[in-house]
């Protein structure tokens, strides 16, 4: 009995392979019969744009001027291609213009026609297309030359498929078959080691070789696996954060070198330790429990806490944790990252903002107190001017005279509060001279034994006699306000109050308590207190105006902040130590005056004669109705032909007209119409030689560019002061007159 034919392998393979190769033979054939088609008709239909785009282009002309005729006979070119049956040209609205071949009669075509379409565009602008239809003929006969010879290479290789599948069922029977045995073996026995004998370079022995490749992969899995093992444990060793792997009771199965440095135990010792053991908050372990609970639990969670370490001191960490399972055992992974930089960067955010604030409301109050001082300060103008001429009429020995002093002190006392207003605001201008600060010192400490209990001790030391460029009352201020600050802090419980006098100077800049100190020479007053001290907060707000520590009714909170404000405007710092407990020290530093600017001060206090001998003519300007009257009547008194004005467009209106006839021009800065400053401009362009005085109620210090004969003069004003003003500016006496400032 006859075997079936297809039993054995040797004929399983040849049709397979005979088949096969035949089956893809064709499948090539059709393919490459696609593609070849494929790709002549696209260059058959570029050809076709090409010569569109040709026509198109001679077209242009005939298109721009309406030319059917050029149009036509441009068409007429397409003749030399036989598959070319028709062409039109249509302009920029769609209407054609000229057409060629089939298309002359009819405006399309129907049936199986490549039509091919080409925009004519110049300079940008469209004119118009053509379009051009082809019966594909050449594409037909290339169709059909392509199928005869891919039909005879199809036979060919069909044939050769057939004599290579003889060949290769005899070359693969005998290798499959050795290779067939040994994967039996190694399958039987587990040995890896073995390998497949490789013969020729083969399909066979290409085989072989993978087959061994196999075995290489196998057996370098597992070294593999422990390199990837060490890579991780690199990683995660040498990562910023500290991490941690603990199982569900908490217990930890693996930490990193992060984690013990942070917390400061070894590794073996932190995996006999618990989650407990590390984290503060009790938030943070429940939240690492009921990871698990979530509808996601994949998805990690992050929460701040606080970790202790083995000190027993804490820090804020930032840990983000996510879950892992191996088989049926769950575990938590945790990455703790330490915030205590992020914090502190935070409490330095908000005290910066604090700062900023506190600018802010300075500068508020600044203004403020500059629109204030500015009315005020008229109002006291007319007060203590009325009361001087009071005074020069009454006799000194009735009651009215005295009652006219106490009017005039009280004024004098509403002229301090103003300043001490705008001193903290820094909008008060000082009448600085040079002065031997230790004698104020001493006077005021005089002044203070008698005032407080004997059960504060007051020291002192004096160590130097320099001068300094200050107002002796503003500094007799800064004494009263610190030390007094100082008794009501010891009041309680008694102490010392020690006052000290020194000379430095400093090559570089010094830091006391946070106060940058730039090089110079300075005078130090230092005054210390043993009181309760304060802490950091209440330091920092002690220059703040009205913020005070005092029961309700014992403080206005406005004394440190004078006391800032007037050191401030003398180029001065002001360091404070103070602990809780430890008492408060202040340190004053004022630049020293040297030895020439001393002298050069001092040629500058010229006295002045009060009454004119000349009967000088000034114009004075101000809108205040009480303080015009009484600069005249001060002026009248004084000798002077006095004309006043209500504003500084009517002065200007009236001064222009003769120029020459004045000898002083006195105005207020700020008034409606035309400021003082104006109108200052306006005569000084006219007569420059003129000498004007400009006056301001806010005590702005004003820029004065008009040449040295402009003076500027601070309200309220005593009769005395401004006869000498106006005396010196007529009279021109003393160098340095120039922008000069001068007030009350």
């Amino acid at each position: 009995m006859r075997r079936p034919v297809f039993r054995s392998i040797k004929s399983k393979l040849f049709f397979i392979i005979a088949g096969t190769a035949s089956g893809a033979v064709l499948a090539v054939a059709v393919v490459c019969y696609w593609q070849i088609c494929s790709i002549y008709r696209q260059a058959y239909r570029a050809d076709l744009l090409n010569q569109a785009a040709i026509v198109g282009a001679n077209s242009q002309a005939a298109l721009s001027f309406g030319i059917p005729e050029d149009a036509r006979d441009i068409l007429a070119t397409l003749g030399h291609r036989p598959s070319i049956i028709g062409a039109a040209i249509f302009d920029n609205y769609g209407r054609r213009l000229a057409a060629f071949g089939a298309l002359k009669k009819t405006s399309s075509l129907s049936g199986d026609f490549l039509k091919v379409r080409y925009d004519i565009n110049r300079l940008g602008k469209a004119l118009g297309h053509i379009e051009l239809w082809d019966n594909m003929r050449p594409i037909a006969v290339f169709k059909a030359r392509a199928v005869i010879s891919l039909a005879l290479v199809s036979v060919l290789l069909i044939l050769i498929c057939v004599l290579i599948a003889g060949k290769l069922c005899q070359a693969i029977t005998r290798p499959a078959m050795e290779l067939t045995a040994l994967t039996a073996r190694i399958a039987d026995d587990g040995d890896y080691d073995l390998r497949a004998v490789v013969g020729a370079d083969d399909e066979i022995g290409r085989l072989a070789r993978s087959f061994n490749k196999m075995l290489d992969t196998i057996a370098a899995r597992s070294e593999r696996l422990r390199t990837s093992e060490r890579r991780f444990r690199l990683l995660v060793e040498q990562g910023v954060d500290a991490f941690f792997l603990h199982d569900m009771n908490g217990r930890f199965v693996d930490v990193n070198q992060q984690a013990c440095l942070s917390l400061g135990y070894s590794r073996e010792e932190l995996l006999n330790m618990t989650v407990a053991d590390v984290e503060v908050d009790a938030d943070g372990r429940k939240a690492g429990e009921k990871i698990w609970g979530r509808p996601d639990p994949g998805q990690s969670l992050m929460f701040e806490g606080r970790h202790r370490r083995r000190d027993g001191s804490t820090f804020p960490v930032e840990v983000r944790l996510g879950t892992f399972e191996d088989g049926e055992r769950h575990y938590i992974m945790g990455l703790a990252r330490d915030i205590s930089e992020r914090m502190n960067a935070l409490k330095d955010k908000h005290t910066l903002e604090l700062q900023i604030q506190q600018a802010q409301k300075m500068e508020a109050i600044g203004t403020l107190a500059g629109g204030i001082a500015h009315d005020f300060n008229n109002i006291l103008t007319a007060i203590m001017g009325y009361s001087e001429l009071a005074l020069l009429e009454v006799d000194k020995n009735t009651s009215l005279h005295g009652h006219l002093q106490q009017i005039k002190q009280a004024g004098k006392r509403a002229v301090g509060l103003v300043r001490q207003i705008l001193t903290f605001s820094r909008r008060q201008y000082q009448e600085v001279s040079p002065l031997q600060i230790s004698l104020i010192v001493k006077e005021a400490l005089k002044l203070l034994r008698a005032s407080i209990p004997t059960t504060i001790d007051i020291r002192q030391d004096i160590q130097t006699e320099a001068m300094v460029l200050a107002d002796p009352t503003q500094i007799h201020q800064v004494m009263m306000n610190i030390c007094t600050n100082a008794y009501y802090a010891m009041a309680d419980s008694g102490g010392t109050l020690t006052v000290s006098l020194k000379e430095v100077d400093y090559n570089r800049p010094v830091n006391d308590a946070g106060e940058e100190v730039p090089p110079g020479r300075y005078v130090v007053l230092t005054i210390s207190d043993t009181g309760p001290g304060m802490n950091r907060e209440t330091k920092g707000r002690i220059f703040e105006p009205y913020f005070t520590t005092k029961e309700k009714g014992k403080g206005t909170g406005l004394g440190l902040a004078v006391v800032h404000g007037i050191i401030e405007a003398y180029h001065g710092r002001i360091g404070v130590y103070s602990e809780p407990g430890h008492g408060t020290t202040f340190n004053i530093y004022l630049p020293a005056l040297n030895a020439a600017h001393r002298i050069r001060e001092q040629n500058n206090n010229v006295e002045v004669e009060l009454l004119t001998q000349q009967a000088e003519r000034v114009a004075f300007v101000d809108d205040e109705e009480a303080i015009r009257d009484l600069a005249v009547q001060f002026l009248t008194q004084a000798g002077y032909r006095v004309t006043a004005f209500t504003n500084g467009r009517e002065a200007w209106e009236a001064m222009k007209a003769d120029i020459g006839v004045w000898d002083l021009l006195i105005t207020d800065l700020t008034m409606p119409e035309m400021a003082g400053n104006q109108l200052a401009i306006l005569v000084k362009g006219v007569r420059p030689d003129l000498p004007v005085i400009i006056c301001s109620g806010n005590n702005a210090v004003i820029n004065g560019r008009h040449g040295e004969e402009i003076m500027y003069a601070h309200k309220p004003l005593s009769r005395r002061k401004f006869l000498a003003l106006t005396a010196q500016a007529l009279k021109k006496t003393g160098p340095g007159l120039g922008n000069k400032n001068i007030s009350s």
